[in-house]
This record gives structure tokens, sequence and C-alpha cells, in this order.
């Protein structure tokens, strides 16, 4: 199971059957990882996770685990009242030989959808997705849908046709399958800003 928090102004420490994970508060946009995708093995059954911030409990709940499935759990949101969003997805590595595959997770607060565009000379590709707290039927699973022929490619976010985010330069393999995550907080600054991380699942 991979945890990644995207909670702006949070950090916790987490705890797995009340045995503790981190060696330090997981920060903005840190992953408890272990080898490529960040998936630490974590047997199955029932587990207890909790998420704390000082002497504050923010998460306390019971997860469910079945052998041979990757996990991966988000914290995300912003801290407010000692509470944050979370998200658990089972994770389906089937690869493609001859395309790298992608999906695309938005985690930026707000009522907007954005687009994200994948651009390699004069071909664009497109997908759009909510704001992932406000969608309105419980997600537990998100497909690589987006499949893309190998090479370099120019990522755009947008906001109602608005650019808020640009990376030059994101390579990909045939066969491999990436995680593309909107981050940050409308009109953030420093780590907070709006932006796109990557992450390679296998």
């Amino acid at each position: 199971m991979a945890i990644t928090n995207y909670v702006v102004n949070g950090s916790f420490n987490v705890l797995l059957d009340n045995t503790l994970v981190t060696t330090a508060p997981l920060g903005f946009g840190s992953t408890i990882a272990t080898g490529v995708g960040g998936y630490a093995p974590v047997g199955s059954g029932l587990h207890n996770l909790k998420f704390t911030s000082g002497t504050n409990i923010i998460i306390d709940n019971t997860i469910s685990l079945t052998s041979g499935i990757n996990y991966s759990l988000f914290v995300y949101d912003t801290l407010q009242n000692n509470k944050v969003k979370e998200l658990l997805l089972t994770d389906d590595l089937t690869s493609i030989d001859t395309v790298g595959r992608v999906r695309f997770l938005q985690f930026i607060p707000g009522a907007d959808s954005l687009t994200i565009s994948f651009k390699k000379d004069v071909v664009e590709y497109l997908t759009s997705d909510l704001y992932i707290g406000n969608k309105t039927s419980k997600v537990t699973a998100v497909a690589f849908s987006l499949a893309l022929p190998p090479g370099n490619y120019q990522i755009i976010l947008k906001r109602k046709g608005v650019t808020i985010f640009q990376q030059a330069a994101f390579n990909v393999t045939a066969g491999k399958l990436y995680t593309l995550i909107a981050k940050g907080v409308v009109s953030g600054t420093g780590d907070y800003k709006e932006s796109v991380s990557i992450v390679q699942q296998n």
C-alpha cells in the first residue's frame, strides 16, 4: 500500500495497527514508499489506520485489504477542525507493451473541473476530472485509461480554458503506468502552488 499526503498545511504521523510507520511527519506531497510505485507490503485483512497531528487524531479508521492487490491511499483537502478527506484506491497494474497509460486525479479543492493535456508535436491528448472530493459516488478505483504512444510530452493543466500549470518534459515509456495528480490550492504559493505530480506505478 502506498500512502500519500496532499493536505494543504497538514503533516501527519501515520500509524498502522498502532505501530508508527513514519520516521518523521508525512508532509505535503510526500509518500510512504518502498520500491517502484511506492507500494509498501501490508498483510491482508482488517487494519487500523491512524493519522495524528500533535495530540490530535485526524483519522482513525479500519481498512480492509485483500492479498495480491495494490492499494493507494491519499489524504487531501485542507486541514479544518482536525478533519481531512481520504481516498483508498485499488490499483490495476495491467499494462500494454506498446503504449504508456495514464490516470488523472484532481486534488485541488474547489468546484471546477480541470483539464490536463499531453502535447507532442501537433498531437494533443486530453482528459478532465472534477475535484475528487465533490464526486457524488464513492470512488474505489481509477483506471489508467488514457493511452499515450511513447515519447516526450508537454503537460498543460487548465481551468476553464486558462493555463494554470505547464511542464515542458514528461517522458512516456511503453508498458509503463503513470498517475498524474493535480495538487495545491487556488492562488497558492510555494509548495501549495497549483501544479502536477507524476508517479510511475510499475
